[in-house]
């Protein structure tokens, strides 16, 4: 990783491929892509602002811009969907703009504009997780399902989405006999899903902070086995709804009952 200045960097094999861009004269193309994922990324910034949370810095990664926030815990699922759906909002935005314009003007950068600002916005809203739409959809299945159930759908979800864009690059290949376009689309997919490394599991931890502040009126009962550990039994949990747990043994029978707040406290203090 290269530091350009504080808060901004660069990864060495983005370096690599504008000089492979340069030498193959395609650096104004890469360049230009990157001036409307920059756009992007600084309406996750500004979003991101608006919520209170601070940014940690900005990369520059061969296959996009991506920003780096200090912390990620926000307790409303409406100011979640309001981060991430500011890059792909400002996107579609933005090629309306561009596309208004360029019925008016016919500049060929107006239109160059329009087509990479809605490519954008459509790649980013796939329900894959990383990408922007695969994280607001886990969020909504995290807030009504719990957190265990959300990643079982969007696992599903991102194999069926993947292997149908395998087979359908297959046969673009196959047609065109050159456009590798769609296969590329699809391992970057799942080079972004094999790849993501995380520190901490954010969405687990940030059920452990916020947990007090639910209201009690919603109860959701949840039947555990008492070989479940109390990490399991807690991501089961959902954000919108208070969580009332029946320990079940071997036969079937209910040994214990325990509150949302004392799994959640046990956690904690262990």
């Amino acid at each position: 990783m290269i530091k350009i200045m504080p808060n901004l960097y660069i990864h060495f094999t983005t370096v690599i491929m504008l000089a492979v861009c340069f030498i193959n004269k395609k650096a104004e193309a890469f360049l230009f892509s990157y001036g409307v994922m920059v756009l992007h990324e600084s309406a996750h910034l500004l979003a991101a602002s608006l919520i209170g949370l601070k940014t940690d810095k900005l990369v520059f990664y061969p296959y996009g811009v991506n920003l780096k926030l200090k912390n990620k815990f926000i307790h409303s699922l409406a100011d979640e969907i309001i981060l991430y759906i500011s890059g792909p909002l400002a996107n579609c935005i933005m090629a309306l703009a561009a596309g208004l314009l360029y019925g008016i003007y016919k500049f060929p950068y107006l239109q160059l504009f329009y087509i990479a600002n809605l490519l954008l916005f459509a790649f980013n809203m796939l329900p894959v997780y990383p990408l922007d739409g695969g994280i607001i959809l886990k969020k909504i299945l995290i807030h009504f399902y719990g957190k265990r159930i959300a990643d079982i759908i969007m696992l599903a979800v991102s194999v069926v989405l993947i292997l149908i864009l395998i087979t359908f690059g297959i046969y673009t290949v196959y047609v065109t006999e050159f456009n590798f376009s769609v296969i590329l689309l699809a391992s970057f997919l799942i080079c972004s899903i094999l790849t993501q490394n995380e520190k901490y599991d954010s969405d687990f931890v940030k059920e452990l902070i916020f947990y007090k502040k639910k209201k009690k009126k919603s109860i959701r009962h949840i039947i555990a086995s008492d070989n479940d550990t109390l990490t399991d039994i807690a991501k089961n949990f959902r954000p919108n709804k208070y969580a009332v747990v029946y320990i079940q043994n071997s036969q079937g029978k209910i040994t214990e009952i325990m509150s949302e707040n004392e799994i959640m406290n046990d956690i904690t203090s262990a």
